[in-house]
């Protein structure tokens, strides 16, 4: 899978350990937000798929000429559209 590292970024799930000292941003974040909808693009779909489903991930990954990550968050104030 080595066109995984492609444009510099690899959209693979990563873990984040908090410090016990700093607030989890559960728990300042505003309230009422849901996610909506979570899209990955990558021109390895398939390779990048794989990986995932290694990890124990389902997801579906669409093929595009650049590794992109896509959501559609709704937030009291109306939708935002990260990417």
């Amino acid at each position: 899978i080595n066109s995984l590292g492609l444009q510099g970024v690899e959209p693979i799930p990563f873990f984040i350990e908090w410090s016990a000292e700093t607030v989890h941003p559960s728990q300042d974040s505003p309230k009422g937000c849901t996610l909506q909808s979570f899209e990955l693009e990558h021109a390895d779909a398939t390779g990048l798929n794989d990986a995932l489903r290694k990890l124990g991930i389902e997801a579906k990954v669409k093929s595009a000429k650049m590794a992109r990550l896509l959501a559609v968050i709704k937030t009291p104030k109306g939708e935002v559209r990260l990417s």
